[in-house]
């Protein structure tokens, strides 16, 4: 039941929607509002889905359909990362354009997630489209003290942030492994803390590159997720959703903190073991979506996909 204020006053409604919240391991309590925005991390399209994708999307596809079911009026973002090393890696190794590798598995993607009959997001902005409003962010960051440079790229300053880390959960010890195995570049030499991820970086040779008022380059990966997403939503995200290995890497919830924006609930579903590994695009073996028109499944790819 809504007032007429805009906000849920059914009590049953509350009580059947708290979600675990990743930071505090507690569950919590979403806003009554009728008005809700999420936003659930989006890909890097350079290679097939798989079967940890599809278990996100559809995690979160239930909640926003419940959501919804119950009268709240759900805008969701979920972003397309579609300059970021991990592409650009792909698209080298294998000879490839990168603008056209990642419209084509946009389009894989978008057609593997109707399959599943997962909802399309009411905004799906990419990255390179957004170059603008991530500078914006970063000279905001620039401007308060959270940012310093390597040669010339821009770098966070996680001490400064304070809250760093705070959503995950996990002690420095194991954010540093995961920063490591996820391509971050905790050794680099000049950097203040291992932690600290890069906002810009320079044109590497090859690559694509921006000329802004940062200078000539191309965004990292936390930025570019958190500038798309408050553009779309604005200072309240209720939901803050992905896979729970994204829980350590995410920047959403430390610029919230710089830039004093009511903190989001966050939730971070569990991983998938497939022979003692979780699902990873970039694995030998890996678990893939696969459709054509008479069959759908999900199905265990053995062709080496580096």
């Amino acid at each position: 039941m809504l007032s007429m204020s805009g906000r849920v006053n059914d009590s049953a409604s509350l009580r059947d929607m708290r979600l675990f919240k990743t930071a505090t391991g507690e569950l919590g309590e979403l806003s009554n509002s009728v008005h809700l925005g999420a936003y659930v991390c989006g890909i890097t399209p350079y290679a097939a889905a798989h079967i940890g994708h599809a278990m996100v999307y559809l995690t979160y596809d239930l909640l926003i359909r419940r959501l919804r079911d119950r009268g709240r009026q759900v805008t969701l973002v979920r972003n397309v990362t579609d300059v970021d090393d991990s592409i650009l890696e792909y698209a080298r190794e294998h000879d490839l354009d990168y603008a056209d590798l990642a419209v084509a598995e946009v389009a894989r993607f978008a057609s593997e997630m109707a399959q599943l009959n997962i909802d399309a997001p009411d905004h799906e902005p990419r990255a390179t489209q957004s170059i603008g409003i991530t500078v914006e962010l970063i000279q905001e960051l620039e401007k308060a003290g959270f940012t310093y440079t390597v040669d010339s790229d821009i770098y966070s300053d996680v001490a400064a942030f304070g809250s760093f880390g705070r959503l995950s959960g996990y002690p420095d010890k194991l954010l540093m492994a995961l920063a490591k195995a996820r391509g971050d570049d905790p050794a680099r030499p000049g950097k203040r803390n291992p932690l600290d991820f890069v906002l810009w970086k320079a044109p590497g040779f090859g690559e694509p590159s921006w000329d802004t008022k940062l200078g000539r380059g191309r965004p990292g990966w936390h930025v570019g997720c958190t500038a798309m997403s408050l553009n779309a939503l604005g200072s309240t995200i209720d939901v803050h959703g992905g896979g729970k290995d994204l829980g350590s890497r995410t920047m959403n919830a430390s610029v919230r903190s710089a830039k004093q924006l009511p903190e989001n609930l966050s939730s971070n579903i569990g991983l998938i073991p497939v022979s003692s590994t979780t699902p990873a695009k970039r694995c030998l073996n890996r678990w893939v979506i696969w459709s054509s028109s008479e069959t759908f499944c999900v199905h265990m790819n053995p062709w080496c996909c580096a």
